[in-house]
């Protein structure tokens, strides 16, 4: 029951997570870009410490700990996911072709035509 509990609080933060964005407004400056920031790294750094989060309940033996991590998880991409649509509406991703067009290569040509210059 507690494991479980523990699982989904990431998904509990979520709304407020949320209205923290909506509040920043969408326009690019060093709140927006912070607090989206920190919507964005701190479900990361919560993923990769999984087994330190739920080590409380790794010692009973009769625990399964598979759907509580799961649904840990889950809340946490949940999170990242609601980061990454506030880097879309802020402009910061690059989803468009415009985006990528430094990395197009030129093409060579294989004729060229030109006037005639008489020595």
């Amino acid at each position: 029951q507690r494991a479980m509990e523990m699982g989904i609080a990431p998904g509990k933060n979520i709304f407020m997570q949320g209205f923290m964005m909506w509040m920043s407004g969408s326009s690019i400056n060093i709140f927006s870009i912070m607090i989206t920031g920190m919507a964005f790294i701190n479900p990361v750094k919560s993923i990769l410490a999984i087994d330190d989060t739920f080590k409380r309940f790794a010692h009973d033996p009769a625990v399964d700990l598979t759907l509580p991590k799961l649904a840990f998880v889950g809340c946490n991409c949940g999170m990242i996911a609601l980061a990454l649509w506030k880097l879309n509406t802020m402009g910061l991703l690059p989803i468009t072709a415009a985006d990528w067009t430094s990395f197009l290569v030129d093409k060579t040509h294989v004729e060229s035509s030109s006037v005639p210059i008489a020595l």
